[in-house]
């Protein structure tokens, strides 16, 4: 949608994305269905590389060397639905009695559209500050890892993350009497986390090959994911 006005952008270019930029939505790894559905509250992301340490004969400083690479995150939103331990574990009950299976795994999917936050700098003095030092001038992002330099043009406001075979640790359900929301939390972990430049989940339904698939559903010849919720 075309705007009249542009964003104002400031703080030198560089401002935050916030909460209301980003998407996100979470699918059956094996069905390709959405399982958690209706708009989350928050995710949390961690990423932790471990610390090894190996101590040489004489020596009492270790050097550290890379470990284990943990992926964590947590996962809340309202109670859309009573059946949340179905749509969590795969079972209705889950008692002693109860054989219990190999859990699900999960894909979180999350993406970021602030496409009014990447723009050419050239454009806008506010987001190309040029700091003095004595008679010389110079680009905030001359040393920086934008790829155009002098220039935000380069900055990833537009993107999505996809977190790869998530396993729930524990799912958690609070209820408060009063004006508070009944809450749902997910917390687990996952194999793995894959960046995908450039392209938030309205271009991905936008470009979609099968739009006629069924909701949910996962069509492996096209390659693509059908998100309608």
């Amino acid at each position: 949608m075309d705007n009249l006005y542009q964003a104002p952008v400031n703080n030198t270019g560089i401002d935050p994305l916030q909460g209301f930029d980003f998407e996100c939505w979470c699918q059956d790894v094996a069905s390709g269905k959405i399982a958690w559905f209706g708009k989350f509250q928050s995710l949390t992301l961690s990423v932790r590389n471990a610390t090894e340490t190996y101590l040489e004969l004489g020596q009492r400083t270790p050097t550290y060397l890379d470990g284990e690479i943990q992926i964590a995150w947590v996962l809340e939103q309202g109670l859309v639905d009573m059946a949340f331990l179905y749509r969590t574990f795969g079972v209705k009950d889950i008692s002693r009695n109860q054989v219990i299976g190999r859990s699900p795994r999960f894909q979180i999917t999350f993406d970021a559209n602030a496409a009014e936050l990447v723009k050419d700098a050239s454009q806008d003095r506010t987001a190309n500050q040029i700091l003095r030092k004595g008679s010389q001038q110079y680009s905030l992002f001359n040393d920086s890892l934008y790829p155009n330099s002098g220039s935000v043009k380069g900055r990833a406001a537009v993107g999505r993350y996809e977190i790869l075979r998530c396993k729930v640790d524990s799912v958690s359900l609070g209820i408060m009497p009063g004006r508070r929301v009944a809450a749902v939390r997910w917390e687990g972990v996952a194999e793995g986390i894959r960046y995908i430049e450039n392209e938030s989940k309205q271009q991905f339904k936008t470009a979609r090959v099968n739009a006629g698939q069924n909701a949910g559903g996962f069509t492996e010849a096209a390659g693509t994911v059908d998100l309608t919720i």
